[in-house]
This record gives C-alpha cells, structure tokens and sequence, in this order.
C-alpha cells in the first residue's frame, strides 16, 4: 500500500505534540514511490494548519493522490484546523476533475498541472450528493488555492481544441471566503478560467488570466464569472438555485491576457445585486471584448487597472433583456442606486481584436427599457436606471474604431470628471462620441478633455433626450463633428465653462432642445461651421457671457424655426460669416453683446425670420456693415449701439450735426442733419432716473427737428437720437447720436405792472425763481425796438422808479429774469409788454 506524509505546520511554536499514523491508497500507474502518512495534532491558542505533502513523479497523473488528499481535509480539517496539501514543483497532469471541500488550501506554487481530454473542470466545490441542496452561503467554506499554472491544455494538438470539451477551469459555489493567490489558469475551452457562483468573500490576487478557444461556443466568456445560482443552465450542478449573487469579492493586481472578456457577470436576476466588487489594479491585455462586464453590481469599485489593446473597457449595467431574469425566490426588488466608482483606469481600444463588436466603448454604464419587442424573459416591462456612478480620472484611448470614450444610457444622478478621451490615432469611427449620454439626466460632466474624437458626426460631447444635466469646464478639442451636442429633445441642461476649439463642424450644437443654458465659456474658437448653433425648433435656450472668435462661418447662429431663444452678454468676433445670425425663427433676443471684425455683418436677420429683437448691442468694423434684415423676415427690432457709423446693408448712419434751435422756459427746440438709409428719427431724453426713454418718433426722412414742450423752467435736458430703417414690419436702428444737454430758460414773471405820476413811472414785479437779476426794456419808436433801460444784478430788486418823463406820453415797458452761471449769462423768457401813460 503506496503512503503520503502529513506534516503539521504551526503558526505559533508547538505546545504539545502527538502524532498518530494514518493510512490511505494512493497508487496509480505513473507513481511507484513510497511514502508513510503521519498526522500531527498541536494545541495552541492560534490557528494551526495541518501540511499534506504529495510525493509525485515528474509528468506524473496525480488525479488520485491530490483527491486522496482533497478527502482526508474533507473529513478531518476544521475552521481552526485547515488542511494544506502540497503539490510540489514539477509538471503533472490530472485526468478528472479534483473535488475541494471547506477549510482547505491547496499549495503548488512550482508546479505545472495541465488537465487531460475529460468533461468538466480543473477543481470545483463538490457537488452536493443525491437530493442534497447547498443553499445561500452555507455550502463550503474557507478554500484557498496559492500558485501553479493550472493549464486547461487549449493549445494541445493530442488534448487541444476540438478534442477538450468547453469547460470552466476552476467552479466554486455556495461558499464564503474563497482565496485564490499567485496561481496562472490557462488555456480555457468555451467558458471560464474561475468560475464563482453565490460567493460571500473572495479574494483574487497576484493571478494570471490566460488563453482562451471558443470551442464553438459563440459570444464568448469571462475569464472570471460572478454569477447568480438562479438555473442549472447558469450554474450547473450546484442546487438550490436561490437566486443567491456573490457579494464582498477582491480582485487585485491580477494579469488578463489573451482571453474573451476579463472579469464580470452575463446573468443577472432582476433586483437581485452584486454588492461589494472590487476590481483593482490588475492588467487586461489583449482582450476580445469587454475587459469588464458588470450587470447589477452595487457599492462596486473598478480602479487603476490598465487596459491595453482590448475589445472595450468597463460595461456597467443595470438591466439586459436576454441576459437579466425574474428572481425565482421573493418578489423583484429594485434599486437603481449603484454607489460605483470608476475611476483611474487606462484603458487602450484595441486596433483589431474589436471588428465584430456590436458597440465599442472605453466605458459605458447603462440602464435599458425593457418593452414588448424585447422581452424575451418576461421581465416587468418599464425603464430601468443606473444611478450614482462616479466616473473620474480616466484616460481613454483607441487604435481601432470606437463608439463612445465614456457612454451613459438610462444614467442618471452620476458624476463624469476629469477623464481624457483622446482618438488622435483612432481609425475607422463611425458616429463616434467622446462622452455620450442618452436618456440621462439629472448628470455633471466636469473637467473632462475630449480630444480628436473622430469619424462621421465625431461629437466631444453629446447628449440626446437627456435632461438637467450639467456640463461644466470641459476642454474639447479638434473633433470631426461638433464639440457639444444637445440633441433629440435634450432640456434644462447646462453648459457652463471651459473651452471648445477647432471642431469641425460646430463649436456647441443645440439641436431641438429646449431651455438649455450656456454660459461663461472663454474660448468658442475655430470651429468649422459655426460658434454656436441653435436649431430644428429648439427654443428658450439662453447664451451668456460667451467668446466667439474666429469660427468658419457666423459665430453663433439660430436657425431652423427656433424661438424664444436669448443670447446675451456674447463677444463674437473674427468670424468668417456674421457675428449673430438669426433665419427662418421668430422671438429671439439678442442683447448687450458685441460684434466686431466678421467677414459678413455684424447681425443678420434673413429668411423668413419674425419679431426678433436685438438691442444694447455693439457692432464694430464687420465687413460688410453693422446689421442687416434681408429676405422676408418681418416685425423685427434692431438696436444696435456703438457701431463704426457706416450706413451698410440696412442700418442707417447716426444722426449727426445735433443742436438747440431754440428754447422758452418750457419748449427746447433740437435740429440735426439727415441720415444715410432712415425711414425715421427716435428721440430719447434722459429721465429723473437717468434712464433714456423715447419721447418721440419721427416718420421720414425729411423731418429733421423737433420740439420738446410742457417743460420745467430753468432745468437741464439731456438728448440722444437714433435713426432708424423700416420695412415690411422690421425695425433697425442706428447707433445713439451724440449726448447734448440744455437748459430751459427762466419763466417770466408772473405780474408787472406800472403806477404813473406826471413825470415818473414805477414798475414792479413778482420775483422769479433762480433769477439773480433782471433787465428792464423801453420801447423806442424811432428804432421800433426795446432798449435795455437798466440792469439790475441782484434778485431782489423787483421794482424801480422811471424819472424824467414827459406828462400825458405812454411808455411801454418789458422786464426779463436773468441767470448768471459759470459758463455765462442765462436769459429767462421775456414778461409782456406793460404800457403805461403819465399823467396832465
């Protein structure tokens, strides 16, 4: 009888020691050796481990001695006792599948164990026995497996591909504190290199990932699967199927190489999650398709891997419709809120090993309506969401073609920041996006660069029926299509901040779309369309406070019967077509913005654009003129202030030459000389408040005075004029004229009057307010004029006696009110005339 030796390893120097003989056959065809079989028992107060050394020849079948040994823990090995059999270096093989029970270890660190043609895989948990069920957690416990190369034996031409049945190398379920450490699982057949089902506690770490055949299995596998026992046909041979997930499970500084997909799940259970998942710092290389498939997983962490030359990056999913079923257990609890990261990882797209990928992605986290048309497993029917995923500090790249750097479907509540997504070496894009949300909302894409996102319609940043969303300090440059997009119904987002350069089509397209904000952007520049464009029927979106420059056509553009829309507070400048254009939309505003140096005009307002307006602008050297209403556009309003004064297109020169042609103490008479291309003149006065009001229009050209009445004696009026255009219902105005300033004469006195004697006069009169003095005028009938007949500067003299007249004579007498002032002398409007006759 062929003996194996146990050999006692304590943690902790031994206390007492007794040792016991065991026996057990071990023999098989390829192994003549001897060896004696001695168990060691420790008493201490630390954890012993009870050492099986297997004692095998070099190519040998160690089937037999390692289950013989597998056994043994089985019915001795105890929480505190673990049993650690010992495989030693050398290559070996193994003819059917090895059977692992709880609080065992299996140690080959050195040893190469390549399996031989038989169904199934490597080493399982055992298989429960007749009618017997494992249920939830309770099935095995406490397994751990430390180095060796586990080869599946793919590549073989004697065991290899079409021979080996497709098989999952490593399969454990129903159990808690799974271990595998510094081990290589290679070469699968059609499913998994370690395949977990309804594990509470695993720990992958320092293991390699490698090789895979589909064995005719179409769509592929995961190298590690976290699955759900829901079915047989999920996980075989493993009863009750509870709908149990694995949960609280570490996998870290791991290699992936060469497989169909890295790690994750392709079944789910509605409601049922995967909680506790952490992925980290491990290498995916050379990846089919995804590098991670995660469905359902909740307070999850994928960090600081590097993904390189992989199909895609991370798939995050809440809801599949082939893939998700109806928990067989309870009834559906669902809970959209993921409290995911991921963050940290370089991921690299592959340049070929993508090609037949439906969607290709660095990472996308989605949700999905499940509806009639896909309803294979009678789901119930509705959106399901994922929410509360943080994405950050990603960097993204792609060699090959590419969908999306980052995509959001059915998304909402998260946070997408400071990631790069760079395609400048991407090559066969095809509506490629650098950050894509769809059905989201509720989002904030912050400090995230998108560079050279390339392809047909090759957007930055692109969201389509997704709402209230907050798109903040981006940096988007030199993509194929626009740098931002709101599309298909996209509302109450905002775009606030950062930098959108050298896209190009557009700079920030807002296509019907509706009350969206954008606001504070420093640089919209270079773009090869337009700045800014608002189109297809989008309305009450607002522009503020952005820079325009430089764009291949006009700078910001509304178009497409778009209304309500307001840009205000904008600079658009250096454009190759018009500062702001507005065609074919009604109810627009542009305000307190300026226009300067485009190659067209300044505003234009054409097609069949109605009752825009645009006022407090300035427009400044655009080549062609300030502003223009062109087609048949109607009932638009134009007032642009501030222009260079050239009458181009439609707006009329500012009104110059403006001066007093006359004042009483409440009229004030203004002239100014006619304006090139006005339909009219507006008069504006400054109010008590200070605010310009107009106080009058002037239908024509012809009419180039006006007089202001009802006036408030000796007061100041300020005045500007604009000249206006008109036709067919539109209005465009001119610039202000220059400022000018005048001051109502002093009001007459209110009483004059005259008392004679024979050779004297007295006049009196009522003081006049602000008057510092008055003039006292004769008549002189041989001039037939009056005549200054006395001064008086003081505003108290009110009176004066005429001496030296001739009895019987009538004198006729006026008294004006004056005002002295630093710049000169104020006359005040002059009293009527008082005759009076001296008496016989």
């Amino acid at each position: 009888m062929k003996r194996f030796k146990i050999i006692l390893v304590a943690l902790v120097a031994a206390t007492m020691i007794q040792a016991v003989p065991i026996t057990a056959n071990a023999k098989t065809n390829n192994d003549t050796s001897k060896s004696i079989v001695t168990q060691n028992t420790v008493s201490d107060k630390t954890i012993k481990i009870i050492d099986i050394q297997i004692e095998a020849k070099n190519g040998s079948d160690i089937t037999a001695k390692v289950q013989q040994a597998l056994d043994v823990a089985r019915d001795f090995a105890m929480d505190s006792v673990p049993y650690r059999i010992i495989i030693p270096k050398g290559t070996y093989t193994i003819s059917s599948a090895l059977e692992i029970y709880s609080n065992t270890q299996i140690c080959a660190e050195g040893a190469h164990i390549i399996k031989q043609s038989f169904s199934g895989g490597m080493l399982r948990t055992a298989f429960p026995k007749g009618e017997n069920k494992l249920y939830g957690y309770s099935g095995y416990k406490n397994i751990k497996i430390v180095g060796g190369i586990w080869d599946g034996n793919a590549e073989s031409q004697k065991y290899g591909e079409g021979k080996c049945k497709v098989f999952s190398s490593f399969r454990f379920a129903h159990a808690t504190n799974i271990t595998l450490e510094n081990l290589s699982i290679t070469n699968n057949v059609g499913s998994h290199h370690l395949e977990l089902g309804g594990i509470d506690g695993a720990t992958i770490t320092g293991c390699t990932f490698e090789g895979y055949k589909d064995g005719g299995i179409s769509g592929g596998k995961e190298a590690i699967q976290l699955d759900v026992m829901y079915s047989p046909e999920v996980f075989v041979g493993y009863p009750a199927f509870d709908d149990t997930p694995c949960i609280n499970v570490k996998i870290s500084n791991n290699t992936f190489k060469n497989v169909n997909r890295g790690v994750g799940n392709h079944t789910a259970v509605n409601g049922v999650y995967f909680e506790n998942v952490e992925v980290t710092n491990n290498i995916f290389e050379n990846i089919t398709q995804q590098s991670i498939l995660a469905l359902n997983w909740k307070d999850c962490n994928i960090s600081n891997n590097i993904m390189r030359n992989v199909g895609s990056g991370v798939d995050f999913k809440y809801m599949e419709p082939t893939l998700y079923n109806n928990p067989k257990v309870g009834s559906t609890n669902i809970d959209s809120q993921s409290k995911s990261t991921i963050s940290n990882n370089i991921i690299s797209i592959s340049s070929s090993a993508n090609e037949n990928l439906p969607y290709i992605f660095g990472i996308r986290a989605w949700g999905t309506t499940i509806n009639e048309a896909n309803n294979s497993n009678s789901i119930l029917e509705g959106n399901y969401f994922v929410e509360g995923v943080d994405i950050f500090n990603n960097n993204i790249t792609s060699l090959g073609r590419i969908d999306a750097g980052i995509s959001g479907k059915l998304m909402n509540d998260s946070k997408i920041y400071n990631n790069i997504v760079d395609f400048s070496n991407s090559k066969g894009n095809e509506n490629s996006r650098g950050i894509y949300l769809r059905q989201s909302n509720n989002n904030t894409i912050e400090n995230n660069t998108c560079h050279q996102i390339n392809g047909t319609g090759g957007n930055g940043i692109h969201l389509s029926a997704s709402d209230k969303n907050i798109i903040k300090t981006n940096t988007i440059t030199d993509c194929t299509g626009n740098g931002i997009s709101l599309n298909t119904y996209s509302n109450e987002n905002q775009i606030i901040g950062g930098n959108v350069l050298g896209n190009s089509v557009n700079g920030i397209s807002l296509n019907s779309s509706s009350a969206n904000t954008v606001k504070n952007i420093s640089d919209v520049k270079g773009n090869g369309n337009y700045g800014i464009i608002i189109s297809n029927s989008s309305s009450s979106n607002k522009v503020i406070g952005v820079k325009v420059d430089s764009n291949k056509k006009s700078g910001i553009a509304v178009s497409g019967s778009s209304s309500s829309n307001t840009l205000t507070n904008n600079v658009s400048k250096n454009n190759g077509g018009n500062g702001v254009l507005i065609y074919n939309s009604a109810n627009n505003i542009v305000s307190a913005s300026s226009f300067s140096a485009n190659k067209n005009y300044g505003l234009t307002i054409s097609g069949n654009s109605r009752s825009n307006k645009a006022t407090l602008c300035n427009s400044n050297n655009n080549k062609k003129g300030q502003a223009v209403i062109t087609g048949k556009s109607s009932n638009n309003n134009v007032d642009v202030i501030k222009t260079d004064n050239k009458a181009k297109g439609t707006l009329p020169s500012i009104p110059q030459g403006v001066k007093l042609g006359g004042r009483t103490s409440t009229k004030i008479k203004l002239q100014w000389s006619k304006s090139e291309n006005a339909s009219g003149y507006y008069v504006y006065r400054k109010d008590n408040n200070g605010i310009y009001k107009k106080i009058k229009t002037i239908e024509g050209n012809s009419i180039l005075s006006f007089i202001d009445s009802g006036l408030t004696p000796n007061k100041s009026y300020s005045y500007r004029i604009t000249a206006y255009y008109k036709s067919n219902g539109n209005v465009i105005n001119s610039s202000y004229s220059k400022t000018v300033s005048y001051t109502t004469l002093l009001k007459a006195t209110d009483k004059f009057t005259g008392t004679p004697t024979k050779n004297t006069i007295t006049l009196k009169w009522n003081k006049v307010s602000g008057a510092t003095g008055y003039y006292v005028y004769r008549y002189d009938a041989k001039s037939n004029s009056y005549k200054t007949l006395i001064t008086f500067n003081n505003e108290n003299s009110i009176s004066v006696r005429v001496t030296g007249l001739n009895p019987n004579t009538k004198y006729t007498y006026k008294v004006m009110a004056f005002k002295k002032t630093n710049s000169g002398t104020l006359k005040g409007d002059i009293s009527k005339a008082l005759s009076v006759t001296t008496k016989k």
